[in-house]
């Protein structure tokens, strides 16, 4: 999985690369919410 940070013993604390790849899937969301609202949006006019 991108963006999973494991927890193994030699791995170490999770860096910056791996929030951010774990931030992507939530800003998709986001990104979906944006564009069913302005569908939404033109249908009811």
């Amino acid at each position: 999985m991108d963006g999973s940070f494991l927890g193994r013993t030699g791995d170490g604390k999770p860096r910056v690369k791996i929030r951010w790849l774990g931030l992507r899937p939530v800003m998709d969301f986001g990104a979906g919410l944006r564009y069913a609202a302005e569908i939404y949006a033109l249908r009811v006019v």
